[in-house]
C-alpha cells in the first residue's frame, strides 16, 4: 500500500518593515491626494475606506494565525484569543457603520471610501505578488 505523505504547510516570512512602511507612506499620500484634489468629503471617505477594511482584513488574518497556531498544537494564551474574537465580532458592524457615513457625506465621499476599500485590497494583492 502507498503511504498518504504528511501534510506540509508553506513557510511564510513575516512582513518586512520596509514594505508594511512602503504601503502606510502611499496610503498616506493617497490620502493626502484625494483630500486636495476632491476636498474633505473625499478624504474623510477614503479614512472611513481604508479604517473599515483595515479591521476586517486584519480580524480575518489574526484569526487564520489562530488557527494556524491551533492547528500546529502550539498553545494560545486566552487574552489574545479574546482580542480576536472581539475583532471577529467588530469587523462587520464597524464595516457597516464606516459604509452609512461614508454614503452619507456629500458627493465624492462615497468615491473616496472605495477607494480606501481598493487600496486595502491592492495592497493584499501587491503583498502576495511580491512574495513570489
Amino acid at each position: 500500500m502507498d503511504a498518504k505523505p504528511a501534510l506540509t504547510r508553506p513557510k511564510l516570512e513575516p512582513i518586512t518593515i520596509r514594505r508594511a512602511g512602503l504601503t502606510a507612506g502611499f496610503a498616506v499620500v493617497l490620502g493626502v491626494l484625494i483630500f486636495l484634489i476632491w476636498g474633505a468629503a473625499a478624504g474623510v471617505g477614503y479614512l472611513l475606506g481604508l479604517s473599515a477594511t483595515g479591521v476586517c482584513v486584519g480580524g480575518l488574518w489574526l484569526a487564520i494565525q489562530v488557527l494556524g497556531r491551533v492547528y500546529q498544537d502550539h498553545p494560545t494564551h486566552r487574552g489574545g484569543m479574546s482580542v480576536i474574537v472581539l475583532a471577529l465580532m467588530v469587523k462587520l458592524p464597524y464595516f457597516v457603520w464606516a459604509a452609512d457615513r461614508a454614503r452619507s457625506l456629500p458627493e465624492p465621499g462615497p468615491g473616496g471610501f472605495l477607494a480606501g476599500l481598493a487600496l486595502v485590497y491592492f495592497a493584499l494583492v501587491w503583498w502576495v505578488v511580491a512574495k513570489r
